[in-house]
């Protein structure tokens, strides 16, 4: 099964992108209840998309009620790709108002999203170049793999700042 052909897609598209570019739409209210996604909470975030050819990556950002920002950059193609994330494909994104969040172990908590945003940014794209990407089908699930997923094992058991490393 790939896309169907034929059905609606959002268009992203900035001329030129200096620094980042991102819309944001507020979607605590339209997210499902456990009941509507077989007594289970929903966890995964699917999508497809993809770029023009000179825009080869795309960040998909949750935010938490917290203000907490959890992000991922993916890569495009110029075809179109199925995209499937788990809580653990997102990253913590330290420019946000939560306090004490983004520490070992900590992670994004689907049942806490507010807001989704998509953007571009000059860590992932050119700057002064002109970029879009389409996004489509976007749409929230429970994780039909759940109870086969563990938490990766942190093999480092002592966080600490780095000191005289050179000695």
């Amino acid at each position: 099964p790939g896309r169907k052909a034929g059905t609606t897609a959002l268009e992203f598209a900035v001329t030129p992108l200096h620094l980042w570019a991102t819309a944001t739409r507020l979607v605590g209210d339209d997210l499902p209840a456990p009941e509507a996604t077989g007594g289970r909470p929903w966890s995964v975030t699917r999508f497809w998309a993809r770029g023009d050819a000179r825009t080869t990556k795309m960040a998909f950002e949750w935010n938490e009620a917290d203000g907490s920002r959890w992000k991922v950059n993916l890569p495009l193609t110029t075809e179109w790709k199925e995209y499937v994330l788990t809580p653990g494909d997102f990253f913590y994104w330290p420019d946000n108002p939560s306090v004490g969040r983004g520490g070992l172990g900590d992670r994004f908590h689907p049942e806490r999203a507010r807001s989704l945003q998509l953007g571009l940014a000059l860590d992932i794209v050119e700057r002064d170049q002109p970029h879009s990407f389409q996004i489509a089908d976007l749409r929230v699930q429970a994780d039909p793999l759940s109870d086969l997923r563990q938490p990766a094992r942190c093999l480092n058991t002592r966080v600490a700042k780095i000191g005289r490393a050179h000695v």
